[in-house]
């Protein structure tokens, strides 16, 4: 009881400090800190999305240009097989690359061209720093909704507690006008 009576009281200077009236205006601005907590890791995650999309993007124009000369000189050598055989892995990369290249163009169009790797990495920091802003806001945001969340909780069942017994006492005044 003493435990319940502290978490009652604590619930209760929460609510103070906070200017909420009642209930409903506290399950309100739960909420919304709960929806504003979901659409950051919602950003976060698309953000960890684009970030490796991009990562995969420099590696396969990384790729692309090593494999040039080597993809000349196959070309020169009237597309040998043996030749093939002896530069596989990079000619492989080189295959890989081009097909993420023609993916890329599917997507965007294609007229469009393939990024370089300096304006890929300049749009990796700047989404990279945008996650960081978000995830930084996202563990502040995650222990004030925590707070709110409690605090709802225990007015909950308090309030619960309250139409028990509520429901208690007229049940005992009707079997005492009964009687």
């Amino acid at each position: 009881k003493v435990f319940n009576l502290k978490q009652m009281a604590q619930a209760m200077l929460f609510m103070q400090e906070h200017g909420i009236s009642g209930y409903e205006e506290l399950h309100e601005k739960a909420s919304g800190f709960l929806k504003t907590q979901e659409s950051l890791l919602e950003s976060i995650k698309a953000d960890e999305a684009h970030l490796q999309e991009i990562a995969v993007m420099k590696k396969h124009i990384v790729n692309y240009a090593k494999a040039k000369d080597v993809f000349a000189e196959y070309k020169a050598s009237g597309y040998s097989q043996r030749f093939f055989e002896e530069h596989r892995d990079i000619l492989t990369l080189r295959r890989a690359a081009k097909e993420a290249f023609d993916g890329y163009k599917r997507v965007h169009g294609k007229d469009s061209k393939i990024p370089r790797v300096k304006e890929l990495s300049a749009e990796y920091a700047e989404i990279l720093e945008r996650k960081k802003r978000n995830y930084s806001d996202y563990r502040k945001l995650k222990k004030e909704t925590k707070d709110w969340q409690v605090a709802e909780q225990i007015v909950s069942m308090i309030m619960e507690d309250e139409k028990r017994e509520k429901e208690i006492s007229e049940k005992q005044m009707a079997y005492c006008d009964r009687q």
